[in-house]
């Protein structure tokens, strides 16, 4: 590939560049799409080995954390974010929010609230404009699980109303998936309905939406709306994983 090509003929050429750091940063990150994963990873290696300090080896840390989590090395990975994580500069709250995720996947609750909040609550600007709500989201998740269902609802509703992308269209499913489990009915269809009208640019996640509604719609005893809704999921899309599961709910629910 050209891009890999070359990156590698300007670190021959220019080792001791200024922008030699970065070049192998981008050489690593390109290796990665292309899945050559081990050439990655000895490129963030060989990146973290020459210039601990600098901003791109933070960031090559939070790569290298990335291929170390998917081989399941957890412990090196845990390692390199919290190292990037107490770094001053804008990768230290991407580092922040990968090492709550990671602290998650190992189940420890604990340590991914700490490293989560802190993300949330980072006074640095990040490189990355989604990390500090991606760091809420999370966090609200903690939060229900742990019976405050207030504050994840607040966490969670102050992403929906503050963006417009991807991370905002799943914190309003989020705030409508809790009030639907906490039994607020009223509040979860007005929340669900959110979805699709203020972020129906995001196809997949209005359909998610529709379908959990129909889920709240059956738990609260209103069946007839539900299959109603399921219908629509039915013949409102091509055949996709969403309308094979609006079809089996709404088998289950006509063989009642």
């Amino acid at each position: 590939p050209e891009a890999e090509r070359d990156l590698k003929e300007f670190l021959a050429k220019f080792p001791k560049s200024s922008l030699a750091i970065k070049a192998l940063y981008d050489l690593g990150v390109v290796q990665m799409d292309l899945g050559e994963t081990q050439a990655a990873q000895s490129s963030f290696s060989t990146l973290i080995a020459k210039t601990p300090h600098d901003e791109f080896t933070t960031a090559g840390k939070v790569k290298l954390a990335e291929i170390l989590t998917s081989n399941g090395e957890y412990g090196r990975a845990e390692k390199l974010l919290t190292e990037a994580a107490s770094a001053s500069n804008g990768y230290s709250t991407m580092a922040q929010v990968d090492l709550g995720k990671l602290f998650l996947q190992q189940g420890d609750t604990l340590n991914a609230e700490s490293s989560l909040s802190q993300a949330a609550l980072s006074q640095t600007d990040s490189v990355n404009d989604g990390d500090k709500a991606e760091a809420k989201l999370i966090l609200s998740g903690i939060y229900f699980e742990k019976g405050r269902v207030q504050d994840a609802i607040s966490l969670a509703n102050s992403v929906a109303k503050s963006r417009d992308d991807l991370i905002g269209a799943k914190a309003q499913l989020s705030v409508a998936n809790y009030y639907c489990a906490s039994g607020d009915s009223s509040d979860a269809v007005l929340a669900y309905l959110r979805v699709k009208y203020v972020f129906s640019s995001f196809a997949d996640i209005v359909a998610q939406s529709q379908l959990d509604l129909a889920d709240c719609l059956i738990k609260f005893g209103n069946a007839n709306d539900a299959k109603t809704l399921l219908l629509e999921i039915i013949k409102g899309r091509s055949p996709d994983s969403y309308t094979k599961a609006a079809k089996e709910k709404l088998k289950k629910l006509e063989s009642r």
